[in-house]
């Protein structure tokens, strides 16, 4: 199965060049939704001070660096569902991120 998930080809796009759609399996999504704790949001803000102190690129890297670990957990979930319903590629592939007072939810 590893080898499957790791041959999985994605895109954004409704074809990929070279290939034909022989058959539609399915619709299918992941989430994550996840509390934005105190801890965590203190953790983010204090290197995020850090960076913006230095002026370092402007960002926000601590909530960014949590949320694209977010999105590699989600990522993986979701390439693991399209192999097991017997995918081989997955088009149309849309990323989604929601942010509420107290938790973040990511889409794929």
């Amino acid at each position: 199965m590893n080898n499957a998930i790791d041959n999985l080809l994605l895109t954004t796009g409704s074809t990929f060049e070279g290939y034909k759609v022989v058959k539609y399996l399915d619709i299918i999504s992941s989430e994550i939704i996840f509390k934005n704790s105190f801890m965590k949001s203190i953790s983010a803000g204090i290197e995020d001070i850090f960076n913006a102190l230095s002026f370092r690129e402007k960002e926000m890297s601590g909530a960014m660096a949590l949320i694209e670990r977010a999105k590699k957990y989600v990522m993986q979930k979701f390439r693991a569902q399209a192999v097991e319903i017997g995918a081989n590629a997955v088009l149309g592939i849309d990323f989604e991120t929601s942010f509420g007072s107290e938790i973040v939810k990511i889409s794929v």
